[in-house]
């Protein structure tokens, strides 16, 4: 069962700095997702739609990405290696997340 995240746009980027697990993030990509839809669905907003299903794709590949992540140190040891590069790439996809995540509110806010 889905679950919906009640949370403005605005919110979004704060919010994705203070998350830490996978599928947290997979919720926020979710709703973001959702807010393109009716805003692509919307007439009123001129939006162009090939970008926006290339900023689709790029938040499915960002989950995608994240859950390869965390399955690849299912059964690898706990120390501080694994444990600083699990963080590393956390990092890296909460930066990419942020960051297409900005661009899309700057178009929406339009």
């Amino acid at each position: 069962m889905r679950k919906e995240i009640d949370m403005p746009p605005a919110q979004i980027l704060k919010t994705i700095m203070a998350l830490g697990s996978v599928d947290d993030l997979i919720k926020i990509k979710n709703f973001v997702t959702d807010q393109i839809k009716k805003r692509k669905n919307n007439v009123k907003t001129k939006i162009d739609p090939i970008l926006v299903d290339k900023r689709l794709t790029i938040l499915t590949h960002i989950a995608k990405d994240m859950e390869q992540d965390a399955q690849n140190f299912d059964g690898k040891p706990f120390d501080g290696k694994t444990v600083a590069e699990y963080f590393g790439n956390q990092g890296a996809a909460i930066a990419a997340l942020a960051n297409i995540t900005q661009t899309i509110l700057k178009d929406l806010n339009k």
